[in-house]
């Protein structure tokens, strides 16, 4: 595989990668209280900067620096994003009472770059393998580790928009859906997030 191909490969699974379970669940969390989809388009940016973050980091750490991160690490880093999925929920439920008040002034993106720092961390270690496994230089390997970055930010953009897109209709019509969406976004982020701790810590 030529390296032009390798770097377009990266691309379309950094792409597609967004739309893993994961991610939907938090990031349909995350856009439930933006008034406007270009306010859930920014989430999803923030969520994918974060995310590319993390894995060129670590990234950084294995293919230059030679540090192994074992699989019992990594699979503990997959508990931890159990854990904030959980707490994501518990915080967005916790929160639905000043849904109206989020919806006029909820313009901070920190939760969301939060969010994919820590989705970075879990699923860095199948992509910085695959990027080890599949470039022959630290520099290619790098390379491919941004494109698949972009492709991610790229994906997300595409989640977070029609998300955003669609509930910023409803919330014009009736803001008890924009509640009912939280509470369902937020209940998928609890269960989904126990199945994965449990999956990972025991």
């Amino acid at each position: 595989m030529t390296d032009f191909s390798l770097i377009f490969m990266a691309l379309i699974v950094g792409f597609f990668h967004s739309f893993e379970a994961d991610h939907l669940a938090a990031v349909s969390n995350l856009v439930s209280t933006k008034k406007s989809a270009i306010q859930s388009l920014k989430d999803g940016m923030f969520w994918g900067i974060g995310h590319t973050v993390t894995i060129f980091f670590i990234g950084v750490l294995i293919l230059v620096l030679k540090y192994s991160i074992s699989e019992n690490v990594f699979s503990k880093f997959e508990g931890l994003v159990g854990i904030m999925l959980i707490v994501l929920g518990i915080y967005r439920l916790s929160k639905l009472k000043q849904v109206k008040q989020t919806l006029h002034h909820g313009h901070n993106h920190k939760l969301a770059l939060g969010v994919g720092l820590i989705h970075g961390i879990a699923g860095s270690g199948a992509v910085v393998a695959a990027a080890v496994s599949a470039t022959s230089t630290i520099s290619i390997g790098l390379l491919y580790l941004t494109i698949f970055g972009m492709g991610s930010i790229l994906g997300m953009l595409c989640v977070a928009f029609i998300l955003g897109k669609i509930l910023y209709l409803k919330k014009l019509e009736n803001i008890n859906i924009v509640s009912y969406f939280s509470i369902f976004s937020s209940l998928f982020c609890i269960v989904f997030g126990l199945k994965i701790f449990i999956y990972n810590f025991t």
